[in-house]
C-alpha cells in the first residue's frame, strides 16, 4: 500500500524527485536566465499538479466494451452514438473514446442524473466533455460543498445538483 504524504512532505518529495529528474534530462551547457528558469519551474509545477488533478477527476476510464457491458448493448457504434447524442459522457483520449466509470451505478447502468446534466450543458452549446468532467469533480456551494459526483453517488435529491449544473453552465457561457 502506498504511503500518503502530507502537503509539506509532498512538496519536499516532489522537489527532491524533480532535482533528480533534472539531473538526468537537463542538457549540459544549457544556460537560462533567472526569469526563464523561474517560468520553466512554474510551468513544470502547473503541469504536474494539473495532470494529477485531471487524472483524479477522470477516475477509472473504461473502453467501449466495458461501457457496453454495463449498459447491456453489444456494439461500439451504439456506445459511440450515445456519447455523440449526449446521453453518455465520453471523451477522446489517445485517439479513442473512453468513458469515466463514475457515471455508472455499482449495479450497472448509468446514473439517471448524468443524462440530465449532459442535456443542460449541451442545450447551452457546451458540449466539450472535459468541461463536464471538470464540473462533476469540483466542489459546489449548492451541494453543501460536495462534488457533483459524490452527491450523485450518495443518492441525494437531484434538484440541487441540476440547479448547480444550470448555474455553472450559464456561468461558463458568460
Amino acid at each position: 500500500m502506498a504511503t500518503i504524504l502530507e502537503s509539506k512532505q509532498t512538496r519536499e518529495f516532489l522537489t527532491q524527485r524533480y532535482r533528480e529528474a533534472l539531473g538526468q534530462v537537463l542538457p549540459d551547457g544549457l544556460s537560462l536566465s533567472e526569469d526563464e528558469a523561474g517560468r520553466a519551474a512554474e510551468w513544470a509545477a502547473i503541469d504536474t499538479v494539473g495532470k494529477h488533478l485531471w487524472t483524479v477527476a477522470l477516475g477509472d476510464l473504461w473502453d467501449w466494451r466495458r461501457a457496453a457491458e454495463r449498459l447491456h448493448v453489444t456494439s461500439r457504434q451504439a456506445i459511440q452514438a450515445r456519447a455523440h447524442r449526449g446521453t453518455l459522457l465520453g471523451l477522446a483520449q489517445d485517439g479513442r473514446l473512453v468513458f469515466p466509470s463514475w457515471q455508472f451505478t455499482p449495479t450497472g447502468g448509468l446514473y439517471p442524473i448524468v443524462k440530465r446534466v449532459l442535456r443542460i450543458f449541451r442545450d447551452l452549446g457546451l458540449s466539450d466533455p472535459r468541461l463536464v468532467v471538470s464540473w462533476f469533480s469540483t466542489e459546489q456551494d449548492e451541494l453543501e460543498g460536495q462534488r457533483p459526483v459524490d452527491w450523485m453517488r450518495g443518492d441525494r435529491p437531484p434538484e440541487p445538483l441540476l440547479l448547480a449544473a444550470r448555474r455553472a453552465a450559464f456561468a461558463f457561457m458568460a
